[in-house]
């Protein structure tokens, strides 16, 4: 993780070094490497300068190539903004196991139920995800059946905040993203539960219950994106661990994918 206390200079400095040691960057000419950073280095001052930040903008700067082309040239030419975007997903899943997808064509934005629109970024929005959340809520006995009206928490078993255990279907799931079916996130849902209690999930800007991803990912616009949750399976009995059925409690699961992107001006 960068220091907190790099200043504007040294990274711009640092910025152009990434970019003239790439050697898919010898297109650019040195005048536009230099240029691409100090553009760089004001955006991140506008997000908030700090190591999470930072991160993230070194990481933009080595993919520029990877970058839809007319966003590549909106980037050199200092043309797109950048934002911190917070994306999510919300659905009922009760009775509901095995292989469960969360995020596919069919969805549409819906405020409350996600923001994002058929599985895509919107065009010009390319995403460096940098941190994940997952989330479950609970409604006794079905009284409630809007996956957005439902709170949602991302702890497991924690009797003084009141909060019950998560569903074993959940706990001891996997959580899978992809991009264009190649996966760009494969981890247990474990990882992700009881972050606001680890030293890895605090201060994370919008909320210190999210995972820190190790491995930045960049998540293009238009993209086709997927997020399968992969429930248990029990190996005596081949009987499949599923999430509690209407009549005892309705069950909700909540995902978000968070960090810094692109947005066309």
């Amino acid at each position: 993780m960068e220091n907190e206390n790099l200043n504007a200079t040294s990274l711009e400095s640092e910025l152009v070094g990434l970019m003239a040691a790439d050697a898919d960057m010898n297109g650019l000419s040195a005048a536009q490497r230099k240029k691409v950073a100090r553009y760089v280095v004001g955006q991140t001052k506008k997000l908030g300068f700090n190591a999470t930040n930072t991160r993230s903008m070194k990481f933009l700067v080595q993919m520029i190539n990877e970058l839809p082309e007319q966003d590549r040239k909106m980037l050199i030419d200092g043309q797109l903004k950048f934002r911190d975007f917070d994306f999510y997903v919300r659905a009922a899943v009760t009775g509901q196991g095995g292989m469960i997808v969360l995020l596919q064509p069919s969805n549409v934005y819906a405020r409350g139920l996600s923001n994002i629109d058929k599985n895509r970024l919107p065009i010009g929005t390319n995403l460096i995800l940098s941190r994940m959340r997952i989330g479950w809520g609970t409604s006794v006995a079905g009284a409630i059946l809007d996956p957005a009206s439902v709170s949602y928490v991302s702890e497991n078993v924690v009797a003084a905040t009141g909060i019950g255990s998560c569903p074993t279907a959940l706990a001891n799931a996997d959580i899978k993203v992809l991009v264009e079916d190649k996966p760009i996130v494969e981890l247990p849902v474990a990882r992700f539960l009881n972050q606001s209690r680890t030293p890895t999930g605090m201060n994370v800007g919008d909320g210190a219950d999210f995972l820190l991803l190790e491995a930045l990912k960049l998540v293009k616009a238009d993209r086709a994106i997927r997020i399968e949750l992969y429930c248990p399976t029990g190996t005596l009995t081949g009987a499949v661990t599923s999430f509690p059925v209407v009549g005892t409690s309705a069950t909700f699961v909540e995902i978000r994918m968070a960090g810094v992107g692109t947005v066309a001006n």
